[in-house]
């Protein structure tokens, strides 16, 4: 009521005004105010009715501001109605799903995976849990006596291949040119053995590799260059032929930087480290390092 009797006392100022043949310039000045106040209240009444159902605000956006900024990222991500899109969805080769070194348990890749003993373990109860043989555990980790606390190498492809552990005993008969190779990335090495003379070094992917030695690029006879595809798991590879009759092979490598043919130095970028092939999605990131005709220098079990 005080508001409306204001403005009429307004109303009859400017009726004066008008009466009295008063300055045309403080006419328009006192019709622009009064026109200033009548919309600022009918704006302010709005306000107060759109908002007289809520019981809180908290200054965020409200539900229709919500569901039109979804509706306009989903067609900008690929996401339909009741769909998430896969790159925000865990899978198999998430850290959290595969182990934790908290759960006493950190897998490796290809297989293979680091666990810690605890109290009342047994080399029978190990084997059973993990579906390997007690023969496997004992040739990876050298001891019948598993220790509380200790950490023993299990890898549930050692009897893939029936003839695979003989075939490690048999490696151990090759050359052993520890001088000859240079490591060929940097990363953490795992240093188990295995497939045919491999080890794995883990580290980003898109980390250089590096030929171990001199060489020239060559085509595996059975799955060709290494350029393209899933090749037996290892996806794209690198096989090199050194002059003293060895092969070395750089596998799961997210990009080549050499063609078959090439005469590469010990030392020289030859690709960069991915996750093609047979590994563990994007946590898997590894140089897949295999050795033929010579001992692996780099096997550390």
């Amino acid at each position: 009521m005080k508001n409306i009797s204001n403005l009429l006392k307004k109303l009859k100022l400017l009726g004066s005004f008008l009466r009295s043949g008063e300055n045309w310039i403080v006419f328009f000045l006192l019709i622009s105010i009064i026109a200033f106040e009548i919309t600022t209240r009918f704006l302010h009444s709005q306000v107060l009715l759109n908002t007289a159902d809520l019981k809180y605000n908290f200054g965020g956006p409200n539900l229709e501001e919500i569901y039109t900024t979804s509706d306009l990222l989903k067609p900008a991500n690929n996401v339909n109605d009741n769909q998430i899109n896969n790159e925000f969805m865990f899978d198999n080769s998430s850290l959290a799903e595969n182990g934790t070194p908290l759960l006493g348990i950190i897998y490796l890749g290809e297989g293979s995976l680091k666990y810690k003993i605890k109290k009342g373990d047994t080399l029978n109860s190990v084997a059973n849990q993990f579906q390997v043989t007690t023969s496997s555990l004992i040739a990876l980790n050298g001891s019948k006596k598993f220790i509380p606390g200790t950490w023993i190498i299990i890898n549930k492809n050692f009897e893939q291949n029936t003839n695979l552990a003989q075939n490690l005993n048999n490696l151990k008969n090759l050359p052993n040119l520890k001088n000859y190779f240079s490591l060929p990335t940097q990363g953490w090495n795992w240093g188990i053995l295995h497939n045919y003379n491999a080890v794995d070094i883990a580290n980003q992917c898109g980390t250089p590799v590096f030929a171990a030695a001199d060489g020239i690029v060559i085509s595996d006879p059975r799955l060709g260059s290494g350029s393209s595809g899933w090749n037996d798991g290892y996806g794209l590879f690198v096989l090199l032929e050194h002059p003293n009759g060895t092969k070395t092979r750089y596998a799961h490598l997210d990009k080549i930087l050499v063609k078959l043919g090439d005469l590469v130095k010990k030392g020289q970028e030859i690709g960069l480290m991915g996750n093609t092939g047979d590994t563990k999605g994007p946590t898997g990131c590894h140089l897949h390092f295999e050795v033929y005709g010579a001992q692996n220098p780099f096997a550390l079990y």
